[in-house]
């Protein structure tokens, strides 16, 4: 449910609203219906106890198809306003194929890239004839051994190139007038070094050829380990990794390690058995390592074991059982240049019942009294130690806390994890304090009267959920940066977004023109540390732009926003998108964010471009 709420919520917020609104500027028409429905559909899986997995089995299967509608509304609309944009740039010259990256947070790095290209080489439809003018886009055939041998910015300078994998497919070409086409294709897919502007949008050209030369780059894999020029990365024997820091020499140990333990809870609460009996990494059997991606941009390890769960609790619920319900596990480790964070993707089959499974990671510290993790418009420090008081009448009260993207220990010689879509996450002390993230909690129960950690008795109706077992296979992507120096808020939320919201790719397939090949569409400068872009989206009643930040600082801040192609006016809004007073603008808005603020504020373009009315 958690990850599922974040993918389509990301794909909602972080995509298809920006990229709609930047597509809207530029001309064409805004689906201001269509993210109504998508936003509506996501919003109906709010209920506290339908996004918190306390109903039963029923609602939440419900809960999955509304995920799965709302996504294909926002991943649809962002697809759409992404190739209109792309299309208003120009197409490479012969022989290439130009790629357009989106960036649509307000952060500009340096970063590898991924994405694929489809090199058509023949029809898949041989009985069917297509009218060129009938299509989309133009449709170029290429050698049936095409591959993309060099990457370089548009008419510019080369940039580092990698192939991760190249195979056939059939690739499908749009049509208005025509059900699509299918045609022959070579998919390549690959990874490039580029430069992303903040809020923009920038040009790859690939040249079609034959295979590539072998390049040299600076990440480098060799059986068990990878190597950028930040980061060491050395994989052991059970599967978990060392991470050695170049810049300050500190080895960070066991990261990734796996932790299974008992819990006998119900869907709100956990709760141990009293005879618990932990499953770790140490436990792994058959661990296999092998190198999937070498270099010279990005390096991948994949190793594959299987963990021996117990089966279930015993019968009485004081113990695990002593049969097995072993859990396949693969864990893919990847480290891409020009990244001092390293990349955990866990793929695991679950079969076992009452149990909780975590992710640990080193904090880099030997005690961490604060952990710092996001929440709406924030950063919040919770203490890692709660005292139990000497009489418990509702709850125990626990160590364990919410985050949305990203926990960390903010001090020098610290880290951060980031996470898509998990929600939770402990703080283990002992000889070092280690940062633990919940993977997934297995129960059988809505509720149960029999928690230790929960005397009062029951906290919801008494119903069987086999669901709430996790059964099957299941997909967790986080990431592990390491600090030389404590790091400030503003560069937690830019490291998350990075994880969270990879750039985007469409393909400039048409002789556009009227956009340059790299541009911003959204300038934003903080004169101050820690502004952070939350919403970008057109105004629901009015043709303007409503942009919205907040200050993870405590320091007030002066920002300046511009429209690609300026402002004709702007305004502070409150949250509801109502005036409050004009702002100052002249070409750009000036706003001014106190500390741990929030700010909303309209811009009107200064540049009224027709409206595009689809053939």
């Amino acid at each position: 449910l958690k990850i599922a709420n974040a993918r389509v919520q990301n794909a909602l917020e972080r995509w298809a609203e920006p990229l709609s609104t930047w597509a809207w500027m530029l001309g064409e028409r805004y689906p201001a219906a269509a993210l109504q429905y998508g936003w509506k559909l996501l919003l109906q899986n709010h209920p506290h106890d339908s996004i918190c997995g306390c109903s039963i089995d029923e609602v939440h299967v419900e809960n999955m198809s509304r995920f799965a509608r709302a996504g294909q509304v926002a991943d649809d609309l962002a697809e759409r306003a992404a190739t209109a944009i792309a299309r208003r740039i120009p197409r490479a010259r012969e022989g290439s194929v130009r790629t357009v990256f989106f960036n649509t947070s307000g952060h500009a790095h340096r970063a590898v890239v991924e994405g694929f290209i489809d090199l058509p080489f023949g029809n898949a439809e041989p009985h069917r004839h297509m009218d060129a003018e009938a299509l989309d886009a133009p449709v170029v055939l290429f050698d049936r051994e095409a591959t993309v041998t060099s990457a370089s910015m548009a008419d510019g300078p080369t940039v580092p190139l990698q192939i991760l994998d190249v195979a056939d497919v059939i690739s499908w070409v749009k049509s208005r007038y025509e059900t699509p086409w299918a045609l022959h294709a070579r998919r390549v897919r690959f990874a490039a070094l580029v430069d992303l502007p903040a809020c923009g949008y920038t040009s790859l050209d690939f040249e079609v050829g034959g295979m590539p030369a072998a390049a040299p780059g600076p990440v480098r894999a060799d059986g068990r380990s990878l190597e950028n020029e930040w980061l060491r990365v050395t994989v052991a024997d059970d599967g978990t990794a060392s991470v050695v820091d170049k810049r300050s020499g500190k080895s960070y140990a066991r990261c990734g390690e796996l932790l299974d333990v008992g819990d006998v809870g119900d869907e709100y609460n956990y709760s141990p058995p009293r005879q618990d009996r932990e499953v770790t990494s140490h436990d792994l059997r058959g661990v296999v390592v092998t190198v999937e991606h070498g270099g010279p941009l990005r390096g991948t390890l994949a190793i594959r074991g299987t963990l021996p769960l117990p089966e279930a609790a015993s019968a009485d619920r004081t113990a695990r059982s002593g049969e097995l319900a072993p859990m396949p596990v693969v864990i893919r480790i990847s480290l891409d240049a020009a990244s001092a964070r390293v990349e955990w993707r866990v793929e695991l089959d679950n079969h076992a019942q009452d149990h909780r499974l975590q992710l640990v990671f080193p904090s880099g510290l030997a005690d961490v009294a604060e952990a710092f993790s996001d929440s709406a418009f924030g950063v919040i420090a919770r203490p890692t130690r709660r005292e139990p008081p000497a009489v418990i009448r509702t709850e125990v009260p626990v160590t364990s806390a919410p985050l949305t993207s990203f926990v960390a220990s903010t001090e020098d010689g610290g880290a951060a994890v980031y996470v898509h879509g998990l929600t939770e996450y402990d703080v283990l002390l002992g000889d070092s304090a280690r940062i633990a993230v919940t993977l997934l909690r297995c129960v059988g129960d809505l509720s149960r009267d029999d928690l230790a950690t929960r005397p009062h008795g029951h906290a919801g109706p008494g119903l069987a959920t086999p669901g709430a077992q996790c059964p099957g296979t299941h997909s967790f992507l986080l990431a592990f940066e390491p600090f030389e120096t404590a790091p400030l808020a503003g560069e937690l939320y830019a490291g998350a977004s990075a994880v969270v919201a990879a750039p985007r790719m469409a393909v400039a397939d048409t002789d556009g023109q009227g956009l340059p090949a790299s541009g911003e569409m959204l300038t934003l400068v903080a004169d101050g540390p820690g502004v952070v872009l939350s919403a970008l989206k057109k105004a629901d009643d009015r043709d303007s732009v409503v942009v919205r930040v907040f200050s993870v600082s405590s320091t007030a801040s002066r920002v300046s926003l511009s429209l690609e192609g300026g402002v004709q006016e702007a305004s502070a809004l409150n949250l509801l998108e109502e005036k409050q007073e004009p702002l100052d603008s002249g070409g750009a808005a000036r706003v001014d964010v106190s500390g741990f603020g929030l700010r909303t504020v309209e811009l009107v373009p200064a540049l009224a471009r027709p409206r595009h009315v689809p053939r």
